[in-house]
């Protein structure tokens, strides 16, 4: 490769993972991870249209979409080494915007922090072999932060990643003596028990989720429930379990939930068992691809997958882009050997391209209206006012971001404050279908008060209060709806449950609602009643 060809791609490389690791905006509502998604469908984009162009201009053109293996590993270690760097600074809380000794960096929570160091590993313990001597003190420097990193960030899912990676083959990297893998396999399990006994509640929290999902699951187990399923169906679950079991130890963890904390099952319940295998079925031809063809470099490739699948056991890993390059470029390796022939391979190649070219069209008009409306969300929301110019533009956005449900409840919540009980109630219950959701109950009883359907805000009180039991809000508004009912009788009763109910975390909120209901009690319960 051409020395300006080569310093080309590594630059374009460079700049591609260092933005999806790093980048993060205050133009956006979510500053950390959708910026990230921009900039990874931005770099793809011009990738696929370099190759394409490059192909109509010669058809014998060679696609190149990576750069050689000794300089993508250079840049990966180089990206995995500042974001170690800043990690090890930051619960020391030696940068300003790095805050209560939680290891994040440019992430939104230690998993995607955690996940990018992970599937990198693979690729620094391949680079610590290269002949380069000054390549190898990278890499060396890189692994030895990077584990640093990893303990500090107390990520159980990472820590685990990183003992697969060395249990599947990653000690041959570091040294060739066997008996180092049974203490690896033993201190393995021994980790990852005490792991989860350090910290019982999570443990018992991702229990009761796994417990529900797999009731989602036996309901709609071939197919699934399509794309969202999980948010529009998990919470409903949840309160339905604990319905039927008041006693449940797992009642006072119930919290929201957004995601099962496991790949496979979010999988599952999105697309079924046919879902679920094709995904096994990729793992599968991965290890085939690798136990065909063995080599040191297809190692490192697998064990990135490995760690991705061991890290999807228990987190979110696939939220991140740097995770998705990471797999991507391992498969690539993987299957790097394939030979496929083709007739009128000229043909098919300029066509393909020319269809290429069309789609990076389409998907960059779709990236340019997702950002503008990203951007303009941004702005709206941190408007304290509703007036008509901010609903209006509210609705503007509404055409692009109607499948965001966090956008919904925004859109919903304003339309609530601006007294449009009529419309909020319809956006609310749009957002409703998209997400089963404590708060999006909650703003839905607000709402259905206002509109004096008082049966149906009670309803959803009920439905919040089943959702996370150890909850007081939920109570204090029935309490309060049926004081504004003049059912006294009832207004006790959630008063006094509201008395007996365990406090899961002290705080003011929660003696003023108690507060208001000793007051309740005090004037409403009859004296037979004491």
């Amino acid at each position: 490769m051409p020395r300006l060809d080569r310093t080309l791609i590594i630059v374009f490389w460079s700049l591609f993972l260092g933005s999806i690791t790093f980048v993060w905006s205050g133009l956006f509502v979510d500053s950390l991870i959708v910026p990230k998604w921009i900039a990874f469908g931005i770099f793809g984009v011009l990738l696929i249209l370099f190759n394409a162009v490059r192909v109509l201009a010669n058809k014998d053109a060679k696609l190149i979409f990576f750069p050689d293996m000794q300089d993508m590993l250079c840049v990966i270690s180089t990206v995995l080494l500042v974001l170690s760097v800043a990690g090890i600074l930051q619960y020391h809380g030696q940068i300003s915007f790095l805050a209560n000794g939680m290891t994040t960096v440019s992430y939104d929570n230690p998993a995607g922090f955690s996940a990018t160091l992970a599937v990198g590993l693979p690729f620094v313990l391949l680079g610590m072999l290269g002949k380069s001597r000054f390549h190898r003190n990278l890499h060396i420097m890189t692994f030895g932060l990077l584990i640093i990193a990893m303990v500090l960030s107390h990520s159980r899912a990472g820590v685990c990643s990183i003992l697969a990676v060395f249990l599947f083959g990653g000690l041959t990297f570091v040294t060739k003596r066997a008996p180092l893998k049974v203490g690896l396999m033993i201190a393995w399990i021994f980790i990852l028990v005490m792991l989860f006994v350090l910290k019982p509640d999570s443990a018992s929290g991702r229990m009761l989720i796994w417990i529900c999902t797999l009731q989602m699951i036996k309901d709609k187990w071939l197919f699934g429930y399509g794309p969202g399923g999980f948010e529009a169906n998990y919470m409903d679950c949840q309160a339905a379990y604990l319905a039927v079991r008041p006693d449940s130890p797992y009642a006072q963890l119930a919290d929201t939930v957004q995601y099962p904390f496991n790949e496979y099952l979010y999988v599952t319940v999105n697309y079924g068992i046919v879902g679920l295998s094709i995904v096994l079925a990729f793992l599968a031809y991965m290890v085939y691809r690798y136990l065909k063809n063995k080599s040191t470099e297809r190692l490192a490739a697998l064990l990135c997958i490995i760690a991705a699948s061991v890290f999807a056991m228990f987190s979110y890993p696939l939220m991140y882009p740097f995770v998705w390059f990471a797999v991507i470029y391992g498969a690539a390796i993987l299957m790097a050997d394939m030979k496929v022939t083709l007739t009128r391979k000229s043909a098919i190649m300029k066509t393909s391209a020319t269809a290429a070219i069309i789609v990076c069209c389409f998907v960059s008009y779709k990236l340019y209206k997702w950002s503008e409306a990203e951007i303009r969300w941004k702005r709206v929301a941190v408007s304290q006012h509703s007036d008509k110019n901010i609903l209006a533009e509210y609705a503007d956005i509404y055409t692009t971001l109607h499948d965001d449900r966090y956008f919904m409840y925004n859109y919903a919540y304003k339309l609530y404050q601006a007294e449009d009980y009529v419309s909020a109630c319809k956006y609310a219950k749009e957002c409703r279908n998209l997400w089963a959701d404590y708060d999006v109950e909650i703003l839905l009883g607000h709402i259905s008060g206002r509109l004096d359907n008082c049966d149906e805000a009670e309803r959803h009180y009920i439905n919040a209060e089943a959702m996370c039991p150890n909850r007081f809000r939920p109570l204090f508004y029935l309490m309060k709806l049926s004081e504004e009912n003049k059912d006294f009788p009832k207004a006790v009763r959630y008063a006094e449950e509201i008395l007996c109910k365990q406090i899961k975390i002290p705080s003011t909120e929660v003696d003023q609602i108690r507060r208001e209901a000793e007051k309740i009690v005090g004037t409403y319960r009859l004296p037979q009643d004491s």
